[in-house]
């Protein structure tokens, strides 16, 4: 089989509004698509990462609500769509996170991606970290570097904080449209079927035909 080089891709807004909005919906998946599940505070007033009870200290400290808190982006962190990837900047994140919030789309989110949009969430917390201005991660996510987009979303309905607390919504992914900058080849792809460049070149146009071109 012939290998070929995978290609890379930066994801930023472009200088023209009407063709990237952006971050435009966050979901509530199974898999989310950063590979980093959320933290849930449940009544018992114990964290859940992966449905394990951990017990970690929160700003939350009301037992009562039903509040995730996790990461939508984190810069440099590669994405991998198969036959191609995707990582976002620092810089771009903050002008992504900013985008979403003039555009007041903090109420919209829905469920794996499905496009309805739900009255039983809402996301009421957000922030790039930024060390350097005591702007830290949450514990769980010490490792975050600095920009990554945490965010902490109120559950209203309760039927969905089952769900969330049996396993079936595991974390956030965002849905948008934005500009995808190639900038590197990666290794090689592996063999697993034969493609050549016309190949690669087709499938991509179909894939990235679902964002916005500069």
């Amino acid at each position: 089989m012939k290998p070929i080089k995978k290609p890379k891709f930066k994801m930023k807004l472009s200088n023209d509004p009407s063709k990237t909005p952006g971050v435009t919906t966050i979901s509530l998946v199974n898999q989310p698509g950063i590979e980093i599940n959320w933290i849930a505070l449940s009544k018992d007033g114990k964290v859940n990462i992966d449905s394990i009870p951990i017990d970690i200290k929160l700003s939350i400290q009301d037992q009562q609500k039903q509040q995730l808190i996790g990461l939508a982006l984190v810069p440099g962190l590669e994405i991998d769509r198969g036959l191609f990837s995707f990582e976002v900047d620092k810089e771009d994140i903050e002008a992504i996170v900013l985008k979403f919030f003039s555009e007041q789309r903090n109420g919209n989110v829905d469920l794996e991606h499905d496009g309805m949009l739900i009255d039983g969430a809402i996301l009421n917390m957000s922030y790039n970290v930024e060390r350097s201005l005591g702007i830290m991660p949450p514990n769980a996510y010490s490792n975050a570097p600095d920009g990554a987009w945490v965010i902490g979303m109120k559950v209203i309905d309760s039927a969905l904080w089952d769900k969330v607390l049996d396993g079936t919504f595991n974390g956030f992914s965002i849905a948008g449209k934005f500009q995808m900058v190639p900038f590197e080849m990666s290794d090689v792809v592996e063999e697993t079927e034969e493609l050549d460049e016309l190949d690669l070149y087709n499938r991509l146009q179909g894939i990235l035909s679902t964002f916005s071109e500069s």
